[in-house]
């Protein structure tokens, strides 16, 4: 669903219509905040990365409740630290 002019005002009227909630965030790198569980406490299941906020719902409502895909933050902390600049390459 896409929402013109989106505010926390016109949030409320579809928070409770929500079935499903992707949250997508690069972890460590972005904060997905606490948006997220005012869709939970909604009844809406999460489709998302395994960011701090979706790791921690999870770990306290279950795994029934999210679905959780890719790194989490001390796999993207070690990709990172391995993680070869090829930029210069790219470019020749």
């Amino acid at each position: 669903m896409f929402l013109v002019n989106f505010n926390n005002t016109k949030e409320y009227l579809y928070i409770p219509s929500l079935d499903v909630n992707e949250q997508l965030t690069v972890p460590g790198q972005q904060a997905c905040a606490t948006q997220v569980l005012k869709y939970v406490m909604n009844g809406s299941i999460i489709i998302g990365s395994k960011d701090a906020t979706n790791l921690r719902i999870e770990k306290c409502l279950g795994q029934n409740i999210c679905l959780l895909f890719g790194n989490d933050y001390q796999e993207m902390k070690e990709l990172m630290k391995t993680k070869t600049s090829k930029k210069s390459s790219s470019y020749n």
